[in-house]
C-alpha cells in the first residue's frame, strides 16, 4: 500500500457514511446544536469506519457526506 493511500481506507463505504453522519446531523438539528466535535475511538469507528487519534467536526451547515478529521501528530522522539 502506498502511502498516500493509507489514509483512504473506509470500511463502511460512502453510503453508510453518509447515512451515519445525516442521522448524527438529524439529532443535533433535534436538540438545537449546530456543531459537534466528536471524539473516542468507538465514536470516530461509527463515523467513518476508521480508528485515529484525533477528533471529528461536525457542523449542522455542512453537506451530509462531508467532516472534518482533525488528527493528533505522532511525538516525535527527542534525540538525546
Amino acid at each position: 500500500m502506498e502511502a498516500k493511500d493509507k489514509f483512504k481506507i473506509n470500511l463502511l463505504g460512502a453510503e453508510e457514511q453518509a447515512r451515519r453522519l445525516g442521522k448524527l446531523k438529524g439529532q443535533m438539528a433535534a436538540a438545537g446544536i449546530s456543531h459537534a466535535l466528536v471524539r473516542g475511538n468507538v465514536n470516530i469507528y461509527y463515523l467513518t469506519g476508521r480508528v485515529f487519534r484525533g477528533f471529528i467536526y461536525v457542523s449542522a451547515a455542512m453537506d451530509t457526506e462531508n467532516a472534518v478529521h482533525l488528527q493528533k501528530k505522532k511525538k516525535q522522539k527527542q534525540k538525546k
